[in-house]
């Protein structure tokens, strides 16, 4: 049995003829374990960027299809109104917050739907409490379309201010509700807060996280303001990392999301003329309205993540240039280690027993010469 050598790890021994062993030498065996670290290196670190890896986005605006039958569903809204600006108050004695579905057909009349309301509050991906005292829509609004669909459905959300009524001559009715000089004035002293938590995915992230956004409005007295809140929907794609990802259900997601707003100002009506010129005993004053529509646009955005085929060029062509890099320095330096101890022989004189396991000649002596095989050499009588 032959004792283990450095050298052995030589991957690059010069071979001239195959009939002889290799030449190997410790410099072939460092520039082995070199590329063996160097391998090993790409490896790990190109796994590594893999695992965590982040994709990459395209995002395009592209406009929805005409006359869609299936409403996407809003995220959770809700209103607040607070006092002087930073408390909040709700009191339906002075106001209260209306959520309604609309739904009209291809520039048609709209009907609504009462959603009723009820307290609620918002908290933050780390489970705080931004606001609280909040009145939300019992039931989750839906939007489609827009008013020259086939399908158009939004929400409207109303201030409304507490009104009695009117009797037959236009004169206020006894009730519960606050005088309305008390009630404006509280009105036009206060803000109002829009606040959306919806659902989205961030730029490194693979699952969907809960963005809260708060659009705070003030009140101007005299004012009526109705705000248009536009909503798209963002249709996510996710590239399959390998065959069998394209199967996943979740590489396939929409989220509805905020998409911009538009306000307009009328003046604040505080009754309503109705026959004979009569105050309209139904007509109940509102302060502003929000309607919460679908924009025309949407969202389609394509994650691509680095697949396993990449990953597999990438380790190929890694040892591929390793290889071929430290093979060629390591092979050329065996080369020109065993041209230089046979330099002045012809290898056609010589037999694979004149060399080591190695490739080294072995230094003999006494070599007779070809030349002299035939010749006798026992001494004469």
């Amino acid at each position: 049995m032959t004792a283990f050598s450095f050298r052995s790890l030589d991957l690059f021994g010069y071979e001239p003829v195959y009939t002889f062993p290799g030449y190997r030498t410790s410099v072939g065996a460092w520039a082995s374990l070199l590329l063996a670290v160097a391998v090993f290196l790409r490896l790990t670190t190109t796994a590594s960027d893999f695992v965590e890896s982040e994709p990459i986005i395209s995002e395009n605006r592209m406009v929805f299809e005409d006359d869609l039958q299936d409403p996407f569903r809003l995220p959770k809204v809700g209103l607040v109104f607070k006092r002087t600006g930073w408390k909040p108050f709700y009191d339906p004695t002075y106001f209260r917050f209306q959520f309604q579905q609309g739904i009209a057909g291809r520039a048609s009349n709209s009907s609504y739907v009462e959603l009723g309301d009820q307290p609620c509050s918002f908290v933050d991906v780390h489970g705080r409490i931004i606001e609280d005292e909040v009145r939300c829509p019992g039931r989750h609004g839906e939007v489609l379309g827009s008013f020259f669909d086939d399908r158009f459905q939004f929400v409207r959300v109303s201030v409304l201010r507490c009104h009695n009524g009117t009797d037959a001559d236009g004169r206020a009715v006894p009730g519960p509700c606050r005088t309305p000089a008390e009630i404006d004035e509280l009105m036009w002293q206060g803000t109002i807060t829009l606040i959306i938590a919806q659902e989205d995915l961030d730029i490194a992230s693979t699952q969907p996280q809960t963005q809260l956004l708060m659009f705070k409005k003030q009140f101007t007295a005299n004012v009526h303001a109705t705000y248009d809140v536009l909503f798209t929907v963002r249709f996510v794609e996710v590239l399959p990392r390998a065959y069998f990802d394209k199967f996943d259900p979740n590489n396939n997601r929409k989220f509805v999301v905020h998409d911009g707003e538009t306000v307009s100002f009328t003046d604040f009506r505080p009754e309503k003329v109705g026959k004979w010129n009569l105050a309209d005993p139904s007509y109940v004053p509102q302060y502003a309205a929000f309607f919460l529509l679908l924009t025309d646009e949407k969202l389609e955005q394509e994650r691509r993540f680095e697949s396993v085929f990449s990953l597999m060029e990438k380790w190929g062509g890694s040892i591929t240039f390793f290889y071929m890099i430290i093979s060629l320095l390591a092979s050329q330096w065996n080369k020109r280690g065993f041209g230089r101890q046979v330099r002045g022989l012809d290898l056609r004189d010589l037999t694979r027993e004149q060399f080591s396991h190695f490739g080294r000649l072995v230094d003999k002596s006494f070599q007779v010469p070809k030349e002299l095989h035939d010749v006798d050499t026992k001494p004469r009588q």
